[in-house]
């Protein structure tokens, strides 16, 4: 039974869809939880025709559709069943539940794998239960128990196990607002992880902010928001919500249309009306998201009009270029911008104390600021020109738009040491000063320096070889796999 269930396994690596479609085997009852939690993390697998060119089947239908597709009971093991296939079982429930969204305890869980000696079981629970952690919105507690997760897998080198573990700390570390250490996690595993586990990687590479992996309804209605394609994102989104996915990933889906199509949202109006200027912390990486080789420095804009203004992500720019909003580029003089910004974004007239200490960050005293202010002023109308007039009346500032226009906000512009990190990210065999200079085009100067805070303060380390120094992002816990650590199909299952 084990060789047979190897032997099927090894056929889903290779990518052969047919292997699903035989019948399941019978009387080791426990190993289709097996397989069946491999390929509902993991899968991207189609399963004969499906029911509608949109309704693909999934990874949750692709195997045990008893258990997730028809929410039908798991069969209960009998009493002759040892204690492995039961802790199987169990853990195939617990991801059930963290599927469908539902809270579980899984600490028991944990605590039984590491009483039996079964490391691959146990660090599959530390994953599952960083996950409902994060399900809980406790991100201290995720990102413990990830970590935990990811050290375990790497200690005992189990490749199901360790690829499991480090997705779910790349995903964890998105939410806690570090994607740059997402996408270091997710890079090294693309280069080696098997084909089934495509679908995820890609998936939280996108929303870290990178560009990479299979094509998927996600990736589609992001592209499509850059090319200024509204029916095509409206399409992509549709396609997504007829997707089976977990309760985690709908989520995601939801956070990400929210974004690109300005939609309300409890957690993005915040930042829509301006109150703030950081995007939430899941969503942080996916606003850098682009096709383009050049990347994104600027992932903030304001479309603003007669009918009134919002703030929207730099990928969902072509979408407001479509809409007739006209874009300008972003000025010599950043501060400007951020003026005109706040002016836009503003609900009601600004008093100028209010507007010069939002501005400058300082108080405005009026003997020594009033000519720095007016001058100002001066630069912000010339950059204003003919798409609207800024009103100054008693001591009050307020713009109004007569043309539709898309304002660069430089409030967002996304710090140097950030987009160093970015660009580390996506080297895992580090750079030299001067290459990241060149890439992120700036000073060779201004390049050293950002490097030299980063590796003071721990984020990244420096390696030398002869007088050629190179900058590697350091992260204390995820180590990458070695090429050499294959897949074997054989002793996956539990």
């Amino acid at each position: 039974m084990t060789q047979d269930w190897s032997a099927r396994y090894a056929a889903l690596v290779g990518g052969d869809r047919s292997a699903l479609e035989a019948p399941l085997p019978t009387g080791d009852w426990h190993a289709p939880f097996a397989l069946e939690r491999t390929l509902r993390l993991g899968a991207e697998v189609p399963v004969g025709e499906p029911a509608s060119p949109l309704a693909r089947a999934r990874w949750a239908e692709s195997a045990l559709r008893v258990a997730i597709a028809s929410q039908a009971p798991m069969p209960a093991p009998e009493e002759s069943v040892d204690e492995r296939s039961v802790l199987v079982a169990e853990l195939s429930r617990a991801w059930a539940a963290w599927y469908r969204g539902t809270s579980v305890d899984a600490e028991a869980l944990s605590r039984q794998a590491a009483a039996l000696r079964l490391p691959s079981l146990a660090i599959e629970a530390m994953s599952l239960r960083a996950l409902l952690s994060l399900q809980r919105g406790e991100l201290d507690e995720a990102l413990r128990r990830a970590r935990q997760a990811s050290r375990m897998g790497r200690a005992d080198g189990i490749p199901f196990a360790e690829i499991l573990a480090n997705l779910v700390l790349a995903r964890v570390r998105r939410h806690v607002g570090q994607p740059y250490r997402a996408l270091r996690i997710l890079a090294a595993l693309e280069r080696y992880a098997p084909p089934i586990w495509r679908s995820w990687l890609g998936w939280e590479a996108l929303m870290a902010g990178q560009w990479s992996g299979p094509s998927s309804f996600l990736r589609d209605a992001v592209h499509s928001a850059g090319a200024g394609e509204p029916t095509q994102v409206h399409e992509g989104f549709r396609n997504l919500a007829l997707e089976s996915r977990s309760v985690a990933h709908q989520q995601d889906a939801a956070g990400a249309r929210a974004l690109l199509l300005s939609e309300a949202s409890e957690t993005l109006i915040p930042w829509q009306q301006g109150h703030v200027h950081d995007l939430p912390a899941e969503l942080r990486g996916l606003s850098f998201a682009s096709s383009s080789a050049t990347g994104v420095e600027l992932h903030a804009w304001v479309a603003v009009g007669p009918e009134g203004a919002r703030r929207i992500p730099h990928a969902a720019a072509g979408l407001a270029r479509a809409d007739g909003f006209v874009s300008q580029t972003l000025a010599a003089k950043p501060r400007v911008d951020a003026g005109l910004a706040l002016l836009a974004l503003a609900s009601a007239p600004i008093d100028k104390p209010s507007y010069f200490k939002e501005l400058y960050g300082f108080t405005f005293e009026p003997p020594l600021h009033r000519a720095m202010l007016s001058v100002h002023l001066g630069r912000v109308r010339t950059r204003l020109g003919s798409r609207g007039e800024l009103v100054s009346e008693e001591g009050q500032l307020q713009v109004r738009f007569r043309e539709r226009a898309l304002l660069p906000d430089p409030r967002c512009v996304e710090p140097l040491p950030a987009r160093t990190l970015r660009m580390l990210a996506k080297h895992s065999r580090g750079l030299a000063a001067k290459t990241l200079a060149s890439q992120l085009h700036i000073p060779l100067r201004t390049a050293q320096r950002a490097l030299r805070e980063l590796v003071e303060e721990g984020s990244l380390v420096s390696q030398s070889e002869g007088r050629a120094v190179t900058y590697l992002l350091e992260d204390t816990t995820f180590s990458e796999p070695t090429m050499s650590r294959v897949f074997p199909p054989d002793g996956l299952t539990p």
